[in-house]
């Protein structure tokens, strides 16, 4: 009879345990789901942020290999105008380079022609210096001859006169300048003599001077 209250007061403390447990399991079980469920929610919250990255990456990744694609055929397009500007600027810097090898040429011939005349132009310069020495040393052998006498010779008509017709000749004043410059005169100071011969008489400037003579 004894043994019976025991049985029942060790089953029914059992018993109590067991709810205790079972409650203590079920509190934990739901905190528990409750971190589950939270934990859900932040992967779920990561994951759209994911997909909203991989999605900009995606689309950013699109442009740039669009973008990738309009400069490759942008640079071939200018690769092709270089090449092309290339042989054009080496054509023409041939050219240009025969025309200067050209210039060259002439410039060398126009340099020894100025040295030539520069040669010739002192040479001229040295004769006309002689011949206003010489004509200011000593004008009267610059001066017609026998000028004064002309007027004692008789004259010939030029109906009588067997000589061919000559032209009236001209001749030259000397000014009294310096360096002398002969002045040409269509109307003679005196008529010319005639020689023996029927010829005028012309003057003759310094006839041992080569540079002078007429």
């Amino acid at each position: 009879m004894s043994s019976g209250p025991q049985v029942d007061l060790s089953a029914s403390r059992i018993f109590e345990n067991m709810e205790q447990q079972l409650l203590v399991a079920k509190s934990e079980n739901s905190r528990l789901n409750a971190q589950l469920t939270e934990m859900v929610k932040i992967h779920e919250t990561e994951m759209a942020k994911e997909r909203l990255e991989t999605e900009k990456y995606r689309m950013r990744f699109e442009r740039l290999t669009e973008d990738h694609s309009k400069l490759s055929k942008l640079n071939a397009e200018l690769e092709e105008k270089l090449l092309t500007a290339v042989e054009s600027l080496q054509t023409e810097k041939a050219l240009l380079l025969d025309e200067l090898n050209t210039l060259k040429k002439k410039f060398a011939e126009a340099e020894k022609r100025i040295k030539d005349l520069t040669v010739e132009c002192e040479t001229y310069k040295k004769d006309c210096r002689v011949a206003a020495e010489l004509l200011h040393a000593d004008p009267s052998q610059f001066l017609p001859i026998n000028v004064g006498n002309s007027s004692s010779r008789p004259h010939l008509n030029s109906a009588s006169s067997d000589d061919p017709l000559l032209p009236t000749p001209a001749h030259y004043l000397l000014p009294t300048t310096f360096p002398p410059i002969a002045l040409y005169s269509s109307e003679p100071l005196n008529p010319p003599p005639r020689d023996n011969k029927g010829d005028l008489q012309l003057t003759v400037l310094k006839r041992n001077d080569p540079i002078l003579e007429i």
